[in-house]
């Protein structure tokens, strides 16, 4: 432990040996308001902390780089030896300082920096439960970093299209028997469980892992690699004075060389992108990861405000949940109801809606096989898929037995079908929870109708508002 005080700063040093072997200096710091930091001062400080440290605490420095709204001098000097240094911030992008003084504005000035060490094993928190008008911050540093695991394609672009779709050829029946809304539910849902299943079983078992690097690097960098790693084993074993110094240049010489090669990956990633095409601009969000990334600013919010001038007395919201109220209060406040319409009406018009629909309000034209085909064929594969993951490239490798996939709607005693209940396209069907659970998420409106189904009906998911079938072959001119 090694702890300085002095007019500029006060810090306590701890080094932290890892299981890895590898040490990391460990530095909680205070800067006083009234000192005067330059450039080197910051550089000398951060770079007498070695190569890899998580420096902490009240630096009384105001940048839009942690969160602040305006930058003071001494978060513009700190900023720049940031770059310098190549460090990193480490800020919750929020207000850490509430002053006592309710005329103040809360600002964040505590944060940490930090160098040789993975972004994705550190994290940060602050806390509300001292009294003090600094919010005490912890960083946290795990072992391993916890990654979401994000979702694939459901059917991989070198996946056995054949054995898709023989698979849903077998499991799919059109004949399915509807006599209930929840029963069009079970459907989809077992629609789309076999479309799942049927990607599972294309897959290939042990799919190929594309790996990204931030750059490349050329055979020459490599090899000043594998000679530095020899020069280390040769240093380890003799500790040569000779063998540290070439260590030293081989290192310094890798350095400028990821440099460079960084820049010329950044410029191939600008001149790569088309301006014109959508899909291409896709390529800016690869190159801000290259970018020294910020911490998401959160700004404060007033949450009463009573005085005016010398007698102002502010009240600011502190944790996400008094931020949410205030918010909603605001908006309740802002926004009022306008009812420019007469109770008879409403009333009208209420009973307009309530009652079931004799005539269809709006007629489409029959939908045929062909068209369906021809709409899903257009379709860009660069599309998001939905919350069931079946994106356009699975959409356009489904057989021709899923694209026509319907359930049998309710029959009479008989046996035969009810004049008023037209076939039901799986793929147009949103179940009640109304979250959309099918293909007919990618699609428009028109090529989402029920195929051979002559009208839409209204509402899609009431059987029992459901209009008649109307053959527009018989409609008058």
């Amino acid at each position: 432990m090694r702890c300085t005080s002095n007019d500029s700063h006060q810090s306590v040093e701890v080094s932290v040996s890892l299981q890895n072997g590898r040490h990391i200096n460990i530095v909680a710091i205070y800067c006083p308001p009234q000192a005067i930091w330059s450039g080197q001062d910051f550089n000398n400080l951060l770079t007498s902390l070695g190569d890899a440290f998580i420096v902490g605490g009240d630096w009384n420095a105001k940048s839009q780089w942690w969160g602040n709204a305006r930058s003071c001098l001494r978060g513009r000097t700190l900023v720049n030896s940031i770059l310098q240094v190549n460090c990193n911030i480490l800020a919750t992008g929020s207000p850490t300082h509430y002053p006592f003084n309710s005329r103040q504005t809360p600002s964040a000035i505590d944060f940490a920096l930090f160098k040789g060490i993975r972004r994705e094993l550190l994290a940060i928190t602050d806390s509300f439960e001292l009294s003090s008008d600094h919010l005490p911050l912890q960083v946290q540093l795990v072992e391993k970093p916890t990654t979401n695991n994000a979702k694939g394609h459901l059917l991989h672009l070198n996946a056995n299209i054949n054995k898709f779709q023989s698979y849903l050829n077998d499991k799919i029946l059109l004949n399915t028997e509807i006599n209930s809304a929840d029963d069009v539910d079970d459907a989809v849902n077992i629609f789309v469980k076999n479309i799942e299943d049927a990607a599972n079983y294309a897959n290939p078992q042990n799919p190929r892992k594309l790996t990204r690097t931030r750059f490349r690097v050329n055979r020459q960098t490599l090899l000043l690699i594998e000679a530095r790693k020899q020069i280390k084993r040769y240093l380890l074993r003799n500790r040569n004075p000779l063998a540290k110094q070439l260590y030293n240049r081989l290192s310094n010489r890798i350095r400028k060389e990821l440099i460079v090669a960084r820049q010329m990956y950044e410029e191939e990633l600008f001149k790569s992108i088309d301006p014109t095409d959508r899909y291409s601009m896709q390529k800016l969000w690869r190159l801000t990861n290259e970018i020294k990334r910020q911490p998401a600013p959160n700004l404060p919010l007033l949450k009463s405000s009573s005085g005016n001038g010398s007698n102002a007395h502010n009240v600011w919201c502190k944790t996400t949940a008094e931020k949410v109220e205030t918010f909603a209060a605001s908006l309740e406040q802002r926004f009022h109801p306008i009812v420019t319409t007469s109770p008879s009406d409403l009333a009208e018009i209420e009973a307009q809606v309530s009652q079931p629909s004799v005539t269809p309000s709006v007629l489409f034209r029959p939908v045929t096989a062909a068209e369906v085909i021809s709409h899903i064929s257009t379709l860009e594969n660069k599309k998001a898929a939905g919350l069931d993951q079946i994106d356009n490239h699975t959409i356009k490798a489904l057989p021709m037995k899923a694209i026509l996939s319907y359930p049998d709607p309710p029959r009479n005693s008989n046996g035969n079908r009810r004049n008023n209940d037209p076939p039901i396209d799986l793929a147009a069907h949103t179940p009640a929870s109304g979250v959309a659970q099918n293909i007919g998420d990618a699609a428009a409106l028109h090529s989402r109708l029920p195929i051979f189904q002559e009208l839409a009906p209204s509402p899609p998911t009431t059987a029992s508002m459901r209009p008649p079938v109307i053959n527009l072959d018989d409609l008058p001119d």
